[in-house]
């Protein structure tokens, strides 16, 4: 069916003007196309800002805050249903804006800015009828990190790792490139590599490192079974730290071993005898400068 729409709208008394001025033609039941003067939806909201009834003269609040709620302008649009799931849809292609006004300075009156400033930026477009609409754009600024460092504190009760990051991202951080977090120290970890995902929450990129944390082992048994049969601070090599010292002692002070950090470890015998299960203690000189002591359990 086709048919030709007409709208006057009078404002206060002051002004006359055709709102809308088209042909529609229906396809169908559940379509229709439409060609001419049309007035467009700005928004979802759009769709509810003129009630079939008014308890007044004035209209409902939101119109004055959703300024223009439609635009006024030649084109072509369709507007149809589909039954089957109760939905309502309508496109539009209208003629489009004859001048653009950027708040940048100077002012630029492209359809497209190039900025790598933050901020807010407005524009101002006007159609072929002399309507004016604005239009904000909050532009943060992001990039991919920058590692600076890793602070590793380890042969400690709390082994803890805090990354620090050069940028004007925002950054979460991540052990294993699936679970992230907020802050970028990670604590009570144990003795090995770990890898480190730095990713931008504004999707500017992920980088990725790796990191040891240190430690002693607590005991070793030396049975020969294959598993902990001798002692070794290992992974010093991994942190630049392999010409450090390691000495063991036992309870009463006695020098039983000198170990290199890139040797097998050792293994309970001292001058040919297998020493007892018991506690032994050792001191760890790095060669940052660095020493660790503690003590540690032979079982047998």
């Amino acid at each position: 069916m086709e048919n030709f729409s007409v709208r006057i709208e009078m404002e206060h008394v002051k002004e006359i003007y055709v709102e809308q001025a088209f042909l529609n033609y229906g396809v169908s039941d559940n379509f229709s196309i439409k060609g001419g003067l049309l007035l467009v939806p700005m928004g979802i909201i759009n769709e509810y800002h003129e009630p079939t009834t008014y308890n007044g003269v004035e209209r409902p609040s939101l119109n004055n805050k959703l300024v223009p709620t439609t635009w006024r302008e030649m084109g072509i649009g369709a507007t149809g249903r589909i039954n089957s799931m109760s939905l309502k849809y309508q496109a539009y292609i209208m003629n489009g804006f004859v001048s653009y006004n950027w708040n940048t300075n100077p002012i630029q009156t492209t359809q497209t800015i190039t900025t790598s400033t933050p901020g807010t930026y407005i524009v101002t477009i006007e159609n072929t009828n002399g309507c004016f609409l604005n239009k904000t754009f909050t532009i943060i600024g992001s990039e991919i990190a920058t590692l600076i460092d890793i602070n590793i504190n380890d042969f400690s009760e709390n082994n803890s790792a805090t990354i620090i990051v050069g940028g004007t991202g925002n950054y979460e951080f991540s052990l294993d490139g699936i679970n992230y977090q907020e802050s970028a120290v990670f604590n009570n970890l144990e003795a090995a590599l770990y890898h480190v995902y730095i990713k931008d929450k504004n999707g500017c990129g992920i980088i990725t490192d790796t990191f040891y944390i240190l430690d002693y082992p607590n005991f070793f048994t030396p049975n020969n079974d294959g598993y902990n049969d001798t002692w070794q601070v290992n992974n010093l090599d991994k942190r630049d730290l392999k010409e450090s010292k390691i000495y063991i002692f036992d309870r009463y002070g006695k020098l039983l071993k000198e170990l290199s950090p890139l040797g097998n470890g050792w293994n309970g015998i001292f001058n040919g005898n297998i020493l007892p299960a018991s506690d032994y203690w050792f001191i760890l000189e790095l060669t940052n400068g660095k020493t660790v002591k503690g003590h540690f359990a032979l079982k047998r």
